[in-house]
């Protein structure tokens, strides 16, 4: 996982650096944590999916906390968002932006590591299992994994892929198409619509004969020559998907 901590205190940054570092050798994670002196500078490297959590200090020069978290929020509603701070006081507004947990700081080392032992291993307990959920590739150096769930498609592109996430983002990516369709063949919701374009199927807006739009105004034509085959692909995946969600609903009632 990729953690951003954000303080304005270069000691405190570095300490809770270290207490990362040595709370996920113990759980056996792999972390890689990138620190920032203000909101600003992380909202400037930003970009959804790309952080698991983020530990943010409230007060600080330039956006306060409860600013950056509320920026963060508008671009990922995902990423764990954990306030670092002296006081209480702004426990309200971590609700208003969703935070996953609320950490005091403290003078007390074994205090904050146990803590930050308790944060990680609650958002351990919440990551789906990565090696079937997420794609993992390195775009514009840096390394990136993103959910299934948010993929728009994939393109075919020479020696490259393009990936397009939910937010309309595209990722150029130095993997022929061929590997990253083994990437993905085990999940159902990835179709081949045509020669170099595969989709995810549960961000069709429109689907007919000839093409098949999908969110950002994108639109692929569908190949011909397979449309009878396509559309059955699509219309069993569709009929698999409301099942799963029946048979949820029902264990979930029987529970009740």
């Amino acid at each position: 996982m990729r953690i951003a901590i954000v303080d304005d205190s270069e000691r405190d940054r570095n300490e809770l650096t270290d207490i990362l570092k040595d709370v996920c050798v113990n759980l056996k994670c792999t972390v890689k944590n990138d620190a920032f002196p203000s909101g600003d500078e992380l909202l400037a490297r930003f970009m959804p999916n790309l952080y698991t959590a983020v530990f943010l200090d409230i007060w600080m020069n330039g956006k306060d906390g409860i600013e950056t978290a509320q920026a963060i929020r508008r671009k990922d509603p995902d990423v764990k968002i954990i306030f670092v701070t002296d006081s209480g006081e702004h426990m309200p507004e971590a609700f208003d932006v969703h935070a996953f947990q609320y950490l005091r700081k403290s003078p007390d080392q074994a205090y904050l590591r146990e803590k930050i032992t308790q944060i990680m291993q609650d958002i351990l307990c919440r990551m789906p299992d990565q090696s079937d959920d997420f794609f993992r590739f390195t775009a514009d150096k840096r390394d990136w994994s993103l959910s299934f769930d948010h993929i728009l498609c994939l393109e075919s592109s020479g020696h490259y892929t393009i990936i397009t996430d939910e937010s309309g983002r595209k990722y150029r990516i130095r993997m022929t198409f061929h590997e990253a369709e083994d990437s993905l063949h085990h999940d159902p919701r990835f179709l081949c619509i045509n020669r170099g374009i595969i989709i995810n199927m549960d961000h069709i807006v429109r689907f007919d004969k000839a093409t098949c739009s999908l969110p950002h105004g994108i639109t692929f034509p569908v190949k011909v020559r397979r449309q009878k085959d396509i559309d059955e692909l699509r219309q069993n995946y569709i009929f698999s998907r409301l099942h799963s969600e029946m048979k949820e609903e029902e264990q979930d009632g029987e529970q009740d």
